[in-house]
């Protein structure tokens, strides 16, 4: 993926930031620093949330590319872009539980984070868990007290996020799996891709009705994500069933010296 750098590898595995990631930084930086009046506190606040936010995003991630390995896949990288993160793998897994069970093991992993946090706030006596608006304050406040509860509520979010049934989200992925176990592949994805697409067009909807450009953000991904996998799969099926022969030319034409 262009503008990509390289952090470093684990298991093999390439693990990039992409360079439009700063600007979430920067955001966060502003936001919780002038924006809440909290100064060079709270825009340390805004970056320390982001990045361990993020983390949460790159362990989903590991779900899915270690469940990937386990079937012999190999994963190219995972990179992390401004509005979460992509697991790239070398070939599509080879039958739909096989894909069920990647995609499945993302969602998986974000409810093990979560579980493992509220067990860390009762051993710690620290609160875990709080309500929307409680919460809002508390890091609005940039109040440190307010992680715990802040990376609770953002790994729960973000299973019921992935679980919608949209490409390029996991919830696309589980859809179009168990629908390929009762037919063929294509029309599976052909059906997931509709699917997700409608849904990319609901998100529009709201996002100009509301005002909320990263809902507008997120159905223009999760359109032309939903689009690019559809034809990617159209054009393996084209050229997965043409011989060899078709593309060989088995007469080529020579060109004499000079004859332009």
């Amino acid at each position: 993926m262009n503008w990509s750098i390289p952090l470093l590898r684990v298991r093999g595995i390439q693990i990039k930031v992409h360079a439009t990631f700063a600007l979430v930084l920067v955001w966060a930086a502003y936001y919780w620093g002038f924006g809440t009046d909290a100064g060079l506190h709270g825009a340390l606040f805004g970056v320390v949330a982001t990045l361990l936010l993020f983390a949460c995003v790159v362990l989903h991630e590991f779900g899915h590319a270690f469940q990937a390995q386990r079937y012999g896949i190999a994963v190219q990288d995972i990179t992390l872009l401004p509005i979460g993160g992509v697991a790239r793998l070398e070939v599509p897994p080879g039958n739909p539980r096989q894909e069920l069970r990647i995609a499945v093991a993302g969602p998986a992993v974000s409810v093990a984070i979560a579980a493992v946090l509220v067990l860390v706030g009762v051993v710690l006596r620290a609160t875990s868990l709080m309500t929307p608006s409680n919460l809002v304050d508390a890091m609005r406040g940039s109040r440190w007290d307010g992680l715990l509860p802040y990376l609770t509520l953002a790994n729960l979010s973000l299973v019921v996020f992935n679980v919608l049934p949209a490409f390029p989200l996991d919830g696309g992925r589980i859809l179009r799996a168990l629908l390929a176990l009762r037919t063929d592949y294509r029309r599976a994805t052909r059906i997931a891709v509709a699917v997700g697409q409608g849904l990319a067009f609901l998100f529009g909807l709201v996002g100009f009705a509301t005002g909320d450009y990263f809902l507008i953000a997120i159905a223009i991904f999760v359109w032309f994500g939903a689009s690019a996998e559809g034809k990617h799969v159209a054009a393996e099926d084209v050229l997965g069933q043409a011989p060899v022969g078709q593309a060989t030319i088995l007469r080529p034409q020579a060109i004499e010296p000079g004859a332009v």
